[in-house]
């Protein structure tokens, strides 16, 4: 079992608990258990901030991943960290790929918590191994979520 905590701070294009569905899907298909993840839904001048502060990228961006140090807790939970997504960004990314809103939100569900489990990417090419993997979860869990 793994505890989520999401946090709109701007309004989603589908009610949180699908969101929350997503995110339990990814981490069941990745075998993760006592996760606690805390995830923030942010408008696009709140995630510009975040990214020009941690990222030093003066934009807004679809998602952000804020891994923690995954120490366990006395309930015996992990923290393994924060994601903080963006739906204008995420909106956006639908129209320019020509994607499925739900899709998309799987995508980069999968991708914050595969950097919260402490995978990297170096860049965006088809050939990078994160990123592989990354769309290998998506296909298989698009038609589920």
């Amino acid at each position: 079992m793994n505890r989520i905590e999401i946090q709109p701070q701007t309004e989603m294009p589908f009610p949180v608990e699908e969101l929350e569905k997503i995110l339990e899907a990814v981490l069941e298909k990745l075998d993760i258990d006592n996760w606690e993840v805390s995830v923030v839904i942010a408008d696009a001048d709140a995630i510009r901030r975040l990214n020009r502060e941690y990222r030093l990228k003066d934009a807004p961006t679809d998602i952000l991943s804020f891994p923690q140090d995954g120490e366990r807790q006395p309930d015996g939970f992990v923290y393994a960290g924060d994601l903080v997504f963006c739906p204008e960004e995420i909106a956006a990314n639908c129209k320019q790929f020509s994607e499925a809103e739900k899709t998309e939100w799987l995508r980069l569900a999968v991708h914050g918590i595969l950097h919260l489990s402490g995978q990297t990417h170096d860049g965006y090419g088809a050939d990078e191994p994160m990123l592989k993997y990354q769309e290998t979860i998506v296909e298989e869990l698009k038609n589920r979520v």
